[in-house]
Parts: C-alpha cells; sequence; structure tokens
C-alpha cells in the first residue's frame, strides 16, 4: 500500500468518524454502535 493509499484511508475513517460523532446517541444505537467504539466501528465498517 503506496503513501497516498494510507492517506486517503486515514483521511476516510476520520471523516466517518467525524460524522458518526455528530449523531445522536440515540441514532447511533440505531446503527448498532456507541459512542465510545466510534472508532472501533468505523476500522470495522471500513475494512481497515
Amino acid at each position: 500500500m503506496s503513501v497516498l493509499d494510507r492517506y486517503n484511508a486515514w483521511r476516510k475513517h476520520r471523516r466517518s468518524a467525524s460524522e458518526l460523532r455528530s449523531l445522536s446517541d440515540r441514532d447511533l444505537a440505531d446503527i448498532g454502535a456507541k459512542r465510545d467504539e466510534i472508532d472501533d466501528y468505523v476500522s470495522r465498517k471500513l475494512g481497515s
């Protein structure tokens, strides 16, 4: 994986985590996530 690929993957992870952090706890529960598990949840869903 090139440096550019890793950078783009990191940006996608950060953007997705940021979007999830903007959701309410109820919205997070609807998709099966908890606020303190957002980074792990994003990693699992993005396959990183």
